[in-house]
Order: C-alpha cells, then structure tokens, then sequence
C-alpha cells in the first residue's frame, strides 16, 4: 500500500488542542504540524494558545514542527532561510529534511548561523565556522568538490548582548527562520525565552521544530 497517501479526518470536540493530541496518538503519528497564526495578542501580551500549546507538544510522542505563517503562504516562495544553530544536533534529523524539501521547492540559500560571546578569539570563531560547515554538509548536502552545497551558507558572529538580538535582526532579511524548540525533558517541551522572543519581534515566517524523544 503506498503509506505516503494522505487521509483526512475531522471530529468535534470541547478541547481542540487535546482532540488534536489524542488523534495524533491514536493514529502513531511520526509528525505533527501545526499552523500558529500568532504567539502574541495585539497588546503584546502572550497569547491565550501558547500554554495549550505546550502542553499537546508535551504530550505526543512524535516529532513536532509549529508553522506561524500568513494566509496563503508557500513553501515555494521561500528563497532566504536563517537556521541558527545554538550548538547541539537534536533537531538535525528532522530539519535536514526540512531543508530538503525548501530546496526542492527552489530556496536559493540557506544560511547557518552561530554567535560566540563578544570576548571570543578569532580561534573560537573558527572552530564554530567548521561545526557549522560541517552541519550544513550533513544537512543540505555536498556539492561536486565534497564541500558544502553552494546554496548553504554559513555566517558566525560575535555577539554582545542576547543571542536573540542577532537573530531577530538577520531575520529581516530572510524568508523563513528555522527554529528548534527546547526539550526540557523526556515528556516536556517549551518554546522557552529565545523561539518567544524571535516569534513577537519578527514579521517574517517562523518554523519550530521538536524531536521526539524514544
């Protein structure tokens, strides 16, 4: 049978958020998107959904990805991509295909990003550049030379103040900004400060991602 057919099903309940848990539990579902029109009311303040939220991405036992996007958005569209990269590979699994597919789709470039404190050495910088060379290759591919395809890029900074400054700013000029979401344990997933910061002071669309954890 070819598993890839989609399926549609709808049901009635007086708690979405946990109708939606349930269903992805019921079903073994290996992924669970999620579109978010926002995580901020118009007052700044944080949105009603984000404790919900939380709690169904706690719950399920697949990997998680929350798209906050306008209406009528395409992958399609996407030509610049910011990935910043906070060290650890948790998320490479499921963001290199990810990545994947924004590329067949026709993104141009994909840029990693990673920030080292501002008294960092020029010797810190080039041992981040070359972990982050080395996660592009792994998750967007090789080019014909073995090096890193040429539509990633890889861009490492030093940064003063807080991490989300930098990303927020980099975010203006990109198309999508992948994001991964904190795990803080076994059975616990948060957006915690960094996806909330990036979320309320960026316009542009954002992808969180969370692995599972088995």
């Amino acid at each position: 049978a070819d598993r890839s057919r989609p399926e549609t099903l709808i049901t009635i309940a007086d708690q979405p958020w946990e109708e939606i848990g349930r269903v992805a539990q019921l079903h073994r579902c290996e992924k669970l998107l999620v579109g978010l029109g926002r995580l901020y009311d118009d007052d700044g303040g944080t949105s009603k959904v984000l404790e919900p939220l939380e709690r169904l991405l706690s719950s399920v036992e697949s990997d998680t990805v929350v798209l906050r996007a306008p209406q009528g958005w395409h992958p399609s569209r996407v030509q610049r991509v910011l990935v910043p990269v906070g060290g650890r590979r948790d998320h490479s699994h499921l963001r290199a295909r990810i990545l994947a597919s924004l590329c067949r789709e026709g993104c141009a470039v994909i840029t990693f990003f990673g920030a080292v404190e501002a008294a960092a050495d020029e010797h810190a910088l080039a041992l981040l550049h070359a972990e982050l060379d080395e996660l592009a290759q792994d998750e967007v591919g090789r080019g014909p030379d073995g090096g890193r395809a040429t539509h990633a890029a890889i861009e490492v900074a030093r940064v003063e103040g807080a991490i989300a400054d930098a990303i927020v700013e980099r975010a203006q000029a990109s198309d999508l900004v992948v994001l991964g979401l904190r795990r803080i344990s076994k059975r616990r997933t948060a957006l915690g400060p960094l996806a909330l910061r990036v979320a309320r002071e960026t316009q542009c669309p954002l992808l969180l991602i969370g692995r599972q954890v088995t």
